[in-house]
């Protein structure tokens, strides 16, 4: 992970071989406008990524233990995986059955005002989609 100004972003590689290796990322279409400390990521693999839906509420978020278990602080709700914004369990479990090999990139986040929110109203609140050309403001360096 590296943090630029607020802006999270995330990359994960598996079983890439040393030397050099042809990468291409793209952006995802929206910004979290949540403040970066209350943001976190991780990438599990498949069954752990189950487990974890069995303890998540209905709006995906864990409870206390769960959330410790990962290393986050207490009580965090389930926002994208593998980028794709998930609302419900079986968006979770589509983007899991579709890399049923590979890790997955979890992000969560701590801000328990959002907890209690339609997944529908926090995109809308809080994750606008990214103005075009905004992704070019930044130096190729």
């Amino acid at each position: 992970e590296v943090f630029t100004d607020g802006i999270l972003l995330q990359a994960g590689f598996e079983g890439l071989r040393p030397g050099r290796c042809e990468i291409t990322a793209g952006p995802l279409p929206y910004i979290f406008e949540i403040p970066v400390k209350a943001m976190h990521a991780r990438e599990l693999r498949r069954g752990q990524s189950s487990r974890l839906l069995e303890r998540a509420s209905k709006r995906l978020v864990l409870d206390a233990d769960a959330s410790q278990d990962l290393g986050l602080p207490a009580d965090v709700r389930l926002l994208t995986a593998a980028g794709e914004t998930v609302s419900v369990e079986s968006d979770v479990r589509r983007i899991l059955d579709a890399r049923p090999q590979a890790a997955v990139q979890l992000v969560f986040t701590s801000d328990r005002s959002l907890h209690g929110l339609r997944a529908d109203a926090i995109a809308k609140s809080k994750m606008p989609p990214v103005p075009t050309g905004f992704l070019l403001t930044f130096s190729r360096g």
